[in-house]
């Protein structure tokens, strides 16, 4: 039986094909060291941020690369639980963009960004740049995950300069 070429090259596109879409191998990780800068005190972390706010984080977009394809960036909605600080009301959705995420295969990593994650809650110090953008004021000292009634767990890499509770942050949000 003679198998017609037409034929014979149509099996063989086939099978490399069926073979590429099973080969998926780990991503490529890109560490991009970064040195944010430290806000000294929590008091100039509350005065620096535009928005803080309480929420639960409803959905993680894929991650993309920026408009200069220079830094890969993840955004995360945000659904606003309680607002301490800003022109936002509960019930809002922020759209927060993050550096950092996997884009075609390849995983950038900065210093020690700490992403948000789908279904957490979390307390978050947020910035607005002139463009709309929203993100953490200082990316090492902007996350706090809620665990429990008022206890917060700090996330981030950086210094933390003293610790609170949040109804202690909301007094001290009335008192500055």
């Amino acid at each position: 039986m003679k198998v017609p070429k037409r034929m014979l090259l149509f099996l063989t596109c086939l099978l490399l094909l069926s073979g590429c879409a099973s080969a998926r191998s780990d991503p490529t990780i890109v560490q991009v060291e970064a040195d944010p800068p430290l806000i000294p005190t929590l008091n100039e972390l509350i005065q620096a941020s535009k928005f803080i706010v309480v929420g639960k984080v409803d959905k993680v977009k894929p991650s993309r690369m920026d408009k200069y394809n220079f830094h890969a960036i993840t955004e995360s909605q945000v659904k606003v639980d309680e607002v301490l600080k800003g022109p936002v009301d509960k019930g809002d959705t922020l759209l927060v963009e993050q550096l950092g995420g996997t884009v075609n295969n390849v995983k950038y990593e900065f210093g020690r960004v700490v992403h948000l994650q789908s279904g957490h809650k979390y307390l978050l110090f947020l910035d607005q740049s002139e463009g709309g953008t929203i993100a953490p004021t200082a990316y090492l000292q902007s996350q706090y995950e809620q665990r429990g009634q008022q206890e917060m767990i700090f996330l981030g890499g950086g210094q933390h300069q003293e610790p609170f509770t949040l109804e202690s942050l909301r007094e001290r949000i009335k008192n500055l």
